[in-house]
């Protein structure tokens, strides 16, 4: 703190030195005295910046990670899967969306028994024109057999509660 402050005063008398000088009489003296100001200028900055480094380098202690438990998903993924898609459960969804390329991962090899439905005109198997004749507003959206929907990544209890498939 004793540096900040020092460095806070040493560059108000550069600026007030520099304020009162007349560029036009500049001599070899005005330069020295500049130069020593700059010096002592950088000297300052770099113990503040000193002070603070070393406060920052405090040893904290160690920290254990606790374990989590696994998400409570089906016992079963592709049997999970399978019954999603024959409930008539489809997944809406585009290839540049982060959330929907989360959603399939989920269900990991599963992922081809569930009905996905690409909305992107620049997706391979694009399916663009079902995407717009079904409504859909966002991206992923889970539409089941009744016409509701998830907007939004979905998790396997809310897709159970929905389908009645069980986990």
């Amino acid at each position: 703190m004793v540096s900040f402050l020092i460095f806070a005063i040493i560059n108000g008398l550069l600026f007030i030195s520099l304020m009162k000088i007349d560029f036009k009489k500049i001599n070899s003296s005005h330069l020295a005295l500049m130069g020593i100001l700059v010096v002592v200028m950088v000297g300052g900055f770099s113990l503040f910046k000193q002070e603070k480094t070393s406060a920052a380098t405090e040893v904290l202690p160690e920290v254990v990670a606790e374990t989590l438990p696994e998400s409570s998903g089906p016992a079963d993924m592709d049997v999970f899967a399978k019954c999603l898609n024959d409930s008539g459960a489809k997944l809406f969804g585009a290839v540049w969306c982060p959330h929907c390329q989360a959603q399939k991962k989920v269900f990991g090899e599963s992922v081809q028994y569930i009905n996905y439905i690409e909305c992107s005109p620049d997706g391979t198997k694009t399916q663009a024109p079902v995407c717009k004749d079904a409504g859909i507003q966002g991206y992923p959206t889970w539409q089941f057999a009744d016409g509701s929907e998830i907007l939004g990544e979905a998790s396997f209890e809310q897709l159970s509660e929905r389908t009645l498939c069980p986990l």
